[in-house]
């Protein structure tokens, strides 16, 4: 984004990502988690653009963050890696500009060898205030991917962990998860997740809107 939006539309943005990161037009279907909705999908030629793409990291990385709220407007999962002889590979979206439950999360692209069975999951802000009043607080939501013998769900929701004075850092810390944040444009930031298991790599970008 190369152009500052106006007071308008900045409060008019905040006041729409606000109920949707905050659940309200998104709330999860109970037992889902346990049944969920899967799809078959086509293979994944290329990864994200993401996953390549040259942007400035920002040194001192949430510290050093610029004293506004950031809210978050889209984000994406990749996973890729080998499950015995075969690959897997995974590519995830989700919006937060249109609060509806047909844009709560969607499989773009995934493949994995016949029987393979598996759930990849990453906590993440959605909200994060970082302003001198602290009137929104952070708030935050658990990206989920599941495989299930060659079907594909994406199934993210708002987390329970909300802290509206809480220190954000230590909250990360104790997630375990390397991350980095990143300029991406004059008034977004991007924060990058990444974490591996059993010779599969997941990558969580979740890009933020700075409200001023």
């Amino acid at each position: 984004m190369t152009r500052k939006p106006g007071l308008r539309f900045h409060f008019s943005l905040l006041s729409v990502l606000v109920l949707a990161l905050n659940g309200q037009a998104s709330a999860p279907l109970a037992g889902r988690l346990l049944n969920p909705k899967n799809s078959a999908t086509n293979h994944c030629a290329d990864r994200p653009g993401f996953m390549s793409e040259v942007r400035p990291e920002i040194a001192g990385g949430l510290e050093s963050l610029p004293k506004v709220v950031l809210v978050a407007r889209d984000a994406e999962v990749w996973v890729e890696g080998q499950a015995g002889q075969s690959g897997v590979r995974v590519h995830a979206y989700q919006s937060f500009l249109r609060p509806q439950k047909k844009n709560s999360g969607k499989v773009l692209c995934a493949q994995s060898p016949e029987g393979f069975r598996d759930r990849f999951s990453m906590l993440a802000p959605t909200l994060i205030d970082l302003s001198a009043g602290k009137k929104v607080g952070h708030s935050f939501w658990q990206f989920q991917v599941v495989a299930e013998n060659q079907k594909f769900s994406a199934w993210n929701h708002k987390s329970s962990v909300i802290e509206k004075d809480g220190d954000l850092i230590s909250i990360l810390k104790r997630n375990k998860i390397p991350y980095r944040f990143f300029q991406v444009g004059h008034n977004e930031y991007e924060l990058l997740m990444q974490q591996e298991a059993s010779g599969l790599l997941q990558t969580l970008s979740v890009r933020y809107e700075a409200l001023r």
